[in-house]
């Protein structure tokens, strides 16, 4: 039995289920550009709204664990590495402005 059928990468599935979703072109044009039928087309957008929802309702329902504390905690890096910075430009100007001794 000879299977005929294409595989496709997920990648490529993505690109023009993302296609298919922006509403930009038709389906019969998406069709026409990438050789895939516009049913398939359609079984991939849909596919991939279902899983653009659930990513959505996974981040919901886990409250976006970690997100905002990663952002304060890298933050608070960055404050910090700039007063460092700016301590030793104060520094480095005091040190240059003072006369050298012979």
């Amino acid at each position: 039995m000879d299977n005929n059928r294409e595989t496709r990468s997920p990648f490529f599935k993505a690109k023009v289920a993302t296609e298919a979703l922006s509403g930009e072109y038709t389906l019969a044009q998406i069709s026409s550009r990438y050789g895939v039928s516009p049913s398939v087309i359609s079984r991939w957008k849909k596919r991939g709204m279902e899983a653009l929802l659930s990513s959505f309702s996974k981040l919901e329902r886990e409250g976006d664990k970690g997100g905002d504390s990663e952002f304060t905690r890298l933050y608070q890096i960055a404050a910090k590495r700039e007063a460092e910075l700016n301590f030793l430009r104060r520094a480095v100007a005091i040190l240059e402005s003072t006369p050298k001794k012979p």
